[in-house]
């Protein structure tokens, strides 16, 4: 599961990296790291991405 969210957004991060949640690379071309967020959560509990 993917998903992004803004950087000043400290409770929606909070809650994302307490269900797991892991910051990755930006996965939309040009989104700017100083304002936005990726994370991502592997669903299927292998720890290997598909």
């Amino acid at each position: 599961m993917l998903l992004e969210t803004g950087v000043s957004n400290h409770a929606a991060l909070a809650f994302y990296s307490a269900c797991g949640y892991v910051p990755v690379q930006p996965y939309v071309d040009g989104r700017n790291p100083d304002i936005n967020r990726a994370l991502r959560k592997d669903l299927d509990g292998t720890g290997i991405e598909h």
